[in-house]
């Protein structure tokens, strides 16, 4: 592996990938092209220094390392995710009155 940090919006990509069934769905969802998915996803694999999919068909299916990756990919986004969530929580503040007759 070439670069142990993993791009989130690449991991993004990943799931969706897997999510939507295919490049072109994902990238309906992920609102890039199908071009710019396929370029993420070579990234990807450059990054893992693996193959993630492998061809069957007209379709693309993932590979053991494939299988392997999405987990962890599904992990850390969901930890970025509550991480982000966490940090731009914001408590109540000001006065609350409350009056009663």
């Amino acid at each position: 592996m070439s670069d142990p940090t993993f791009d989130g919006e690449l991991l993004r990509t990943f799931v969706a990938v897997v999510d939507c069934g295919g490049f072109a769905k994902a990238g309906l969802r992920r609102h890039l092209t199908q071009s710019t998915v396929s370029q993420q996803m070579r990234r990807l694999e450059e990054q893992v220094g693996r193959a993630l999919f492998a061809p069957a068909g007209r379709k693309r299916v993932l590979t053991e390392r494939g299988e392997l990756l999405l987990g962890f990919a599904r992990k850390i986004l969901a930890l970025n995710d509550t991480a982000a969530a966490a940090l731009q929580a914001e408590g109540a503040a000001g006065v609350v009155r409350l009056g009663a007759t």
